[in-house]
């Protein structure tokens, strides 16, 4: 049965950020009431997902490409891949943590098992070590605050509105609520700048490294590169999808022909391409719609799901082990994203179940609803924010 929904699984920010001397004043703690949770549940793990990785052979830089080179040894002819080892994956257990008003910014911490009600305002976005959630306040959403998390204090720095993000542990990317203009804000020192808009769709920065997609056919987004932040191009290619991970990987999905694609590691350093597996990505839909196939991946595991949006075998989720070389297959199939680091999956389209670990068992449960979700790289924290309409992941 084909799952009734508009591909659009990525939302991208148009930024490159620039440095100018524009100084705004230090931003000063406000009254806001401390935070304290609105309502306590009993925490759905014992202890918060740690952020070890598991060993993997790095990549090791031997050559630095120039220009913009080409990616080798990739090919789109299926191969049979059967995995090394099939789990079940357990049934999610019922939420004990109270629904969502689909209104507020809601911050939860599965680690003490609170929940904590900070207002209307969109989902809050979390910095790169778990120290910092930034979020927009207000209805209109239009008001920038800051929380450190170990303490709970909360900063009001001026006019800030969606989409945002951390470019590093201090710096936040936000547009301005009037206009189209994007600012940085050093939450450490109260500096702030303009970000200047680039023509091209930045998907990731990892590093010096930055993945760009765009064109192709219409509609497609095919084509994808590879680039330094200075501009500098590395590799040019088409693919389904791709992702970077930790500036020396970059795990490429192939363009879909004849319901499969195939999934390949490249080293970044070198351009070489090493096959994974196929992945199958069959489709219910009309010729022209475009069947979904996403990779997901972190120094340690790449992960994908075959045959998503259609009741087809096979029918399941995939997990390659970079340092065991294992392919495990995971049923029923789900939706996921790899954490940042570590064996966690988030599982979820745009409403987020919850968390999985490896062996197929629910770390942390969220409430029911197709609001989008934030989570701290850490997996400590998730949190939650005025709904946004969108489709889900599958084409019509």
């Amino acid at each position: 049965m084909v799952r009734l929904a508009v591909a659009a699984f990525a939302a991208f920010i148009l930024l490159v950020v620039t440095a100018c001397d524009d100084d705004k004043p230090e931003p000063t703690p406000t009254a806001t009431p401390a935070v304290t949770a609105t309502s306590t549940v009993p925490p759905m793990q014992t202890g918060t997902p740690a952020a070890t990785t598991t060993a993997t052979a790095s990549p090791t830089a031997t050559a630095t490409p120039q220009g913009g080179g080409e990616i080798s040894g990739l090919f789109t002819e299926p191969r049979d891949t059967e995995p090394d080892a099939t789990i079940e994956v357990e049934k999610r257990p019922a939420p004990s943590l109270p629904p969502h008003d689909r209104e507020s910014t809601v911050l939860y911490d599965f680690a003490d098992g609170e929940v904590t009600d900070l207002g209307p305002g969109w989902a809050g976005v979390f910095s790169p070590v778990s120290r910092y959630v930034a979020w927009a306040a207000g209805n209109p959403p239009e008001d920038l605050r800051l929380m450190t998390l170990e303490t709970g204090d909360v900063q009001e720095l001026g006019p800030g509105s969606w989409p945002m993000e951390f470019l590093s542990e201090t710096e936040l990317l936000f547009r301005l609520p009037t206009g189209n203009a994007n600012e940085v804000l050093d939450v450490g020192t109260g500096v702030q700048r303009p970000a200047d808009h680039v023509a091209a769709i930045i998907v990731q920065r990892s590093g010096s490294l930055e993945l760009l997609r765009a064109g192709g056919a219409p509609g497609s987004f095919s084509e994808w590169a590879l680039r330094e932040v200075d501009g500098r191009p590395l590799f040019r290619f088409e693919a389904a999808h791709a992702v970077l991970v930790s500036g020396e990987t970059l795990v490429v999905a192939t363009s879909v022909e004849a319901g499969t694609s195939n999934v390949f590691i490249v080293d970044v350093a070198t351009g070489e391409a090493e096959f994974v597996a196929t992945a199958h990505v069959a489709s219910g839909a009309p010729p022209a719609s475009q069947p979904t196939v996403r990779v997901s991946a972190n120094d340690g595991y790449v992960l994908w799901s075959d045959n998503y949006c259609v009741d087809q075998a096979p029918r399941r989720s995939m997990v390659f082990d970079r340092a065991a070389g294992t392919l495990t297959a995971y049923e029923p199939a789900f939706w996921g994203t790899m954490a940042e680091d570590g064996p966690w999956i988030i599982v979820g389209e745009f409403g987020d179940q919850g968390v999985l670990n490896l062996d197929g068992e629910w770390e942390a449960v969220l409430p029911d609803g197709s609001v989008d979700v934030n989570w701290s790289p850490d997996l400590r924290y998730a949190s939650r924010g005025v709904a946004l309409g969108h489709g889900g992941v599958c084409p019509p």
